[in-house]
């Protein structure tokens, strides 16, 4: 048996500090051989199951309740999903890091190391027709290096 607490959770899954409220606890049953990242945990409950949120205290994790089934006898089977950001939260909040080359790296992308755009950078140019002594097109390709 593990100890269980339910919580109503109803906003973004990506938000690192949820607030968790009016937490309700309750016995519940994890099967053998069980994923700790998708579990499967069976569960009594008396009520219509109302909650999307809950927190294992042997396994120290939060988890996003996916979808339930109602088995006989007021027993439901919850599938969870882990929430990473609130299980590591305290330690992610703690983290630090150096940066030690920024030149042009996008901070929109979340990655351990810097990424970099490498496309390249295309460039017209327009030049009077009376330059040449053609008609025609010309086309210049430069590439730059070390």
């Amino acid at each position: 048996m593990v100890h269980i607490t339910l919580y109503n959770y109803n906003n973004r899954k990506d938000i690192i500090n949820k607030t968790l409220t009016d937490g309700v606890s309750v016995k519940g049953l994890i099967r053998d051989g069980f994923d700790i990242v998708k579990p499967t945990v069976i569960i009594r409950w008396d009520n219509i199951f109302t909650y999307s949120y809950l927190y294992i205290e042997e396994l120290n994790r939060y988890y996003f309740v996916d979808s339930f089934r109602v088995l006989e006898n007021k027993t439901y089977e919850l599938t969870l999903s882990v929430d990473v950001l609130m299980t590591y939260r305290d330690k992610i909040l703690t983290a630090t890091a150096t940066v030690s080359s920024s030149d042009s790296a996008d901070k929109y992308i979340s990655s351990r190391e810097d990424i970099y755009n490498v496309q390249p950078n295309f460039e017209k140019l327009t030049f009077p027709k009376q330059q040449f002594d053609k008609e025609g097109e010309l086309i210049m390709v430069t590439i730059k290096g070390d």
